[in-house]
């Protein structure tokens, strides 16, 4: 299973290079594709894509609003999403149901709806998704996922709702009472913690990462890991620090160092060469960190070992 994303920019105006459209996520496996919303920048540009199905996870403008432009492929949505969608000129055998917690296989793709909060007017889910014994869980808006523990039992990547980093976008619905909007990348970093995912990515960008600069994102990262008892964190590029950042209290540059080795202990792995584990996907293993075999030597690059 291969995951494209085609669009992460959320529904705000700013827009860069990197997060230009608005969300979509393309799941290929084998000679099949299958698109994940289509918002309203996407009309009349699904062609371009020529997915096999498309799968809509609620009807808001950015996510479902390219296919007021209509589709020949079909479309596969829960029944509150079809009732928002119904005047969208879609033909009738082109519109496929998909019911809560019932897997469907698309294209080859075996998709599971979970219901979420999000949004009462556009009721909004996850899905969990699963092909060639991969799976993964795809929620670009959330507040809470319902069974969540089920959602995200044994996935292998989490992809998630990437709105704000630290400080959760919510309002109280007044029918309701109920908190709507967006939750933080932080709490879902958490989610995955305590449910064993090891890998998340998140989509749907807000204006802290869209306009935001990528060293203070990455700051406020290393700052969690030093909170959740991360031990070590490595890269396999040259530099763990951006050299302009300082840390906020000091004013010393290279901050992840001044930060993480001596106030919190924490190991910084440079130059890690990464592929062949990525390629096998093997993403969870014994580490084990020992030194060159130098004699009468005080230092030494570190030799790491993968234990799988």
């Amino acid at each position: 299973m291969k995951l494209t994303f085609l669009g992460t920019r959320g529904y705000i105006d700013a827009f860069n290079a990197r997060h230009r459209r608005h969300t979509s996520t393309l799941i290929s496996y084998r000679d099949k594709r299958v698109m994940i919303d289509c918002g309203e920048d996407w009309f009349d540009k699904v062609d371009e894509i020529a997915p096999h199905a498309i799968v809509i996870t609620h009807p808001h403008p950015d996510h479902a609003f390219g296919l007021k432009a209509g589709t020949s492929c079909p479309v596969y949505a829960i029944g509150k999403a079809w009732e928002k969608m119904k005047s969208f000129p879609i033909e009738q055998t082109k519109r496929r149901l998909l019911a809560i917690r019932k897997a469907k296989k698309i294209a080859g793709i075996t998709f599971e709806a979970f219901p979420v909060v999000h949004s009462t007017r556009a009721p909004a889910v996850g899905y969990r998704i699963q092909a060639g014994g991969s799976a993964i869980f795809y929620v670009p808006d959330v507040v809470q996922i319902h069974g969540r523990s089920q959602a995200l039992r044994g996935i292998d990547l989490y992809v998630g709702d990437g709105a704000t980093l630290t400080r959760p976008i919510l309002r109280r619905e007044k029918q309701s009472n109920q908190l709507i909007g967006h939750t933080t990348v932080m709490k879902q970093l958490d989610w995955c913690e305590k449910e064993g995912v090891a890998r998340m990515v998140v989509t749907h960008c807000g204006s802290g990462i869209v306009k935001g600069a990528e060293d203070r994102i990455k700051e406020t990262l290393r700052l969690w890991a030093a909170e959740h008892g991360v031990i070590a964190v490595g890269a396999d590029n040259m530099a763990w620090d951006v050299p302009d950042v300082r840390d906020p209290e000091t004013g010393a540059t290279l901050f992840a160092h001044v930060y993480l080795l001596p106030q919190k202990g924490i190991y910084i792995l440079e130059n890690l060469n990464l592929e062949e584990l990525a390629r096998d996907r093997h993403y969870t293993f014994a580490f084990i960190g020992i030194p060159l075999k130098f004699k009468g030597a005080t230092g030494s690059p570190l030799r790491p070992l993968a234990l799988i």
